[in-house]
């Protein structure tokens, strides 16, 4: 499930097998949670739905602040799925507006939204299952407004050893290049710019992870709110935090219950 908040309305998404449902918290008797909508898929029975977010407070055809959701697939070949909602005030009308597959012999995993005034990211996980040890790719897609589409634009990080679980944005307060962090058979951090339908590293010390600390499967990742540091989960049950100095660093452990190990 994931949140979506806008001004003093809140709403989550669920999944199912057969769909996806939007709830939205009402402050009527005492408060409760309604549901607004359950969109049917129409996919194959075995469907996995990998990955569901809604898009930040911008997105897609800026000028218009259009509410939408994206979600990932591993039926067949794999598909990413951006849906709009044709009226954000009820959340009940929702059109798709874009189905990217993903090609075989890749499936997709794992998504997440970057959006600004100025542009519209999604950066995607996913997993080769055609060869004997997983491997992994988060591919970077770009709104065109001249073309009014959604572009694939470069290959950001790949993972040799396991597909990729969890990708993030890093919150933008201002810098001129886009940070990553990416969930895979470690952690990596990838600091980059696009230029055109390809991207150029920021600086190479700034993506290098302490490998001291980096040697255990990564589940998922999460950035602070100025994104100046990251927690991550993993095989081993802790709970790593990140800084960057010369290079991203664990700052402290804890288990499950906050106590260091």
């Amino acid at each position: 499930e994931v949140w979506y908040q806008r001004w003093v309305r809140e709403a989550v998404v669920s999944t199912q097998s057969t769909g996806i449902t939007i709830w939205e918290f009402t402050a009527d008797s005492g408060g409760s949670w309604i549901n607004r909508t359950t969109q049917t898929i129409s996919e194959p029975r075995h469907l996995v739905i990998n990955d569901v977010k809604f898009s930040p407070a911008y997105s897609g055809v800026v000028k218009n602040r259009n509410l939408e959701l994206a979600y990932c697939t591993d039926s067949g070949q794999g598909q990413l799925k951006i849906w709009r909602c044709k009226n954000a005030n009820d959340l009940k009308d929702w059109e798709i507006v874009k189905e990217i597959n993903a090609k075989e012999p890749f499936t997709f995993t794992c998504l997440d939204w970057y959006v600004s005034p100025s542009e519209s990211l999604i950066a995607v996980g996913t997993v080769d299952n055609s060869v004997r040890e997983q491997q992994g790719q988060v591919r970077l897609y770009e709104y065109d407004t001249q073309r009014q589409d959604w572009l694939f634009r470069d290959v950001v990080a790949k993972s040799l050893n396991s597909k990729v679980y969890d990708v993030s944005f890093a919150p933008n307060p201002g810098r001129s290049f886009h940070t990553v962090a990416v969930a895979a058979s470690d952690l990596q951090v990838k600091s980059f710019r696009l230029e055109g339908d390809r991207i150029s590293l920021v600086r190479e010390k700034e993506n290098v992870v302490d490998d001291q600390e980096n040697r255990v499967q990564v589940w998922k990742v999460s950035w602070s709110c100025l994104g100046t540091s990251l927690c991550t989960t993993g095989d081993d049950g802790l709970l790593r935090m990140w800084k960057n100095s010369a290079h991203w660093e664990c700052t402290r452990k804890l288990k499950w219950n906050g106590v260091e190990p």
